[in-house]
């Protein structure tokens, strides 16, 4: 009895499927890997201009209330102004008033 050898079954084919399927691995691996670099580069750009859309936001709001507390003042003021010349004009009827009695009295 001769004894010959033979190849396992599917070997060939199985190595040659393998190695394809390998290779065809590397490449998806790679380009999940470029894709899922530039996702977080654009990520942390978006992060960024939040952070400064944030910070403009909160600048703006300030700003805001600087201007609103002003304009209160400037109200506050206002009314003020107004009040000090009703009195203003009330007096200087009273002085015309007193001033054309005293000029009555004398003629």
């Amino acid at each position: 009895m001769l004894l010959r050898w033979t190849p396992p079954r599917g070997s060939a084919g199985t190595r040659g499927k393998t190695e394809k399927t390998f290779s065809t691995s590397k490449i998806i691996q790679k380009k999940i890997s470029s894709e899922l670099f530039r996702l977080r580069a654009a990520w942390d750009d978006t992060v960024e201009q939040l952070d400064t859309v944030r910070r403009e936001n909160k600048n703006l709001a300030e700003e805001i209330k600087d201007l609103l507390d002003q304009l209160g003042e400037g109200g506050r003021s206002i009314h003020e102004l107004d009040k000090q010349r009703r009195r203003l004009q009330v007096k200087k009827l009273l002085c015309i008033a007193r001033f054309a009695v005293r000029q009555e009295g004398r003629y």
